[in-house]
């Protein structure tokens, strides 16, 4: 029970009500810090062969709806403080419009890596960029320790708020995903096997008589084609199928 006059009640009741007002604002406060602007961004690529030991990336950077910052600096395969990863120099880089692709490093002892910029179009959470590339460096080493820096993977990238390396950060590992080569269908007709699939790029049919990695052969005259017959008879010796980058 609160006693004193009824101006001292209302004053006791007015510091009540503004001590709860300022410890409401205080926590409201305190969310709007813990959900302070912070970059949560994510990637993956996929590579096909070229053949002659060369492949064609594809890489895709997410800035997810989480995120509460745009990003303007993609820098691929880097980290800042540290050292350049890919083992082989990037060519034939190709950027969405408002983006621009620089290759850094080289220097001896030092690997590179690609510094995608725009200062223009900024990626606003929930929204994604792709960019493709040249590499002599394979899906495997892609996918190992940096050569020269195995401590880290190949792979380790930071994006930054601003198109310069400054403000808001982060430093993930894009992630490698196998090439989507299509789907390869089979049937029978008459005596002969029909193989069928809606090539990608730079995709081709493959034909083994085990399933031993080493054994997989180009089947000629596949590359591009959407059907191809197989003229060995149903009954005849085993054959694997599959298609594969070149």
């Amino acid at each position: 029970m609160i006693s004193g006059t009824h101006s001292q009640r209302s004053e006791i009741k007015r510091h009540a009500w503004l001590s709860l007002y300022l410890s409401a604002a205080l926590l409201a406060g305190t969310a709007t810090v813990a959900r302070a602007a912070a970059i949560l961004a994510d990637a993956q690529m996929s590579g096909v062969s070229l053949g002659l030991g060369n492949y064609k990336y594809t890489l895709t950077l997410e800035n997810t709806a989480a995120s509460t910052s745009e990003i303007g600096m993609f820098w691929f395969a880097w980290e800042a403080g540290q050292a350049d990863f890919l083992a082989s120099e990037p060519t034939s880089i190709q950027t969405p419009p408002g983006w621009i692709a620089v290759v850094e490093g080289g220097d001896a002892g030092d690997g590179y890596s690609i510094q995608f910029v725009t200062y223009t179009t900024p990626l606003n959470p929930g929204s994604s960029v792709t960019f493709t590339f040249n590499s002599g460096d394979s899906p495997s080493v892609m996918a190992s320790p940096a050569s020269l820096y195995p401590q880290y993977p190949t792979l380790t990238s930071q994006v930054y708020s601003r198109h310069v390396a400054s403000g808001l950060q982060q430093v993930f590992v894009v992630k490698l995903a196998p090439a989507d080569l299509g789907k390869l269908g089979a049937k029978t007709v008459g005596s002969d096997v029909v193989l069928t699939w809606q090539p990608g790029t730079n995709v081709v049919l493959q034909q083994a008589s085990t399933m031993n990695p080493g054994h997989w052969n180009t089947v000629p005259g596949t590359v591009g084609v959407g059907t191809y017959t197989v003229t060995n008879a149903v009954g005849s010796s085993c054959a694997f199928y599959r298609l594969a980058g070149r």
